[in-house]
C-alpha cells in the first residue's frame, strides 16, 4: 500500500488481515470489535488492542474514516470522500449519502466548514468540524414499523372478529 509505505509504515500480516476484514465489510460502517473479530478467523493470536491500534494509523493516514453516529463506539468506513451518513434509529444501519448539490452540507462532510454554516456560533469559538448524521428508519425498518401493529390494535381487531364469527 503506498501511502503505508509513504507514512513509513510497512504492510505486515497484521495490517492486511485489518485491511481485507474492512474491504469485506465494506459498506457496514463495522465498528473495531467487528473488525477484530473477522481480523481473528485469519490471525486468532491478534489482540483487540492492535486492531484498534491499527484502525487509529489507517484513520491517522487517510485511509479510513472513523465516524462517530453517537452510540457509544467510533466506526469505522473506507469511503474518504466527503459524504453524510444516515442512522436508522430502529436496526443502527448506517448508510452513506452524497452530499453533492447542498454547500453547506457538502462543506460539513469535506471537513471544510465555513462561518455562518452552523448558524451563530458563540463568541470566540473556533469552529474546526462539522459533522453530517442523518437519522430516520431505513427502508426495511420502515416497511415493518408501517404493517406492525400499533398498542396492540392489531391483536385487539383479530380477537374481536374472531368472536363475532
Amino acid at each position: 500500500m503506498a501511502t503505508l509505505r509513504e507514512a513509513g509504515r510497512r504492510l505486515t500480516p497484521q495490517r492486511q488481515a485489518v485491511l481485507e476484514a474492512l474491504e469485506q465489510l465494506d459498506g457496514r460502517h463495522p465498528a473495531a470489535p467487528q473488525v477484530a473479530e473477522l481480523v481473528r478467523r485469519r490471525q486468532p493470536m491478534i489482540s483487540e488492542a492492535t486492531v484498534y491500534k491499527i484502525l487509529s494509523e489507517l484513520v491517522e493516514l487517510g485511509l479510513l474514516s472513523a465516524v462517530d453516529v453517537h452510540d457509544g463506539r467510533l466506526h469505522y468506513d473506507l469511503n474518504t470522500t466527503p459524504h453524510a451518513h444516515a442512522v436508522c434509529r430502529s436496526c443502527g444501519r448506517i448508510a452513506d449519502v452524497p452530499v453533492g448539490g447542498w454547500p453547506p452540507a457538502r462543506r460539513a462532510a469535506e471537513r471544510r466548514p465555513v462561518p455562518g454554516d452552523a448558524g451563530p456560533l458563540p463568541a470566540g469559538f473556533r469552529l474546526e468540524a462539522v459533522e453530517l448524521v442523518l437519522r430516520g428508519l431505513c427502508a426495511g425498518c420502515a416497511r415493518r414499523e408501517a404493517v406492525a401493529p400499533e398498542d396492540g390494535e392489531g391483536v385487539a381487531r383479530e380477537s374481536a372478529e374472531a368472536t363475532s364469527s
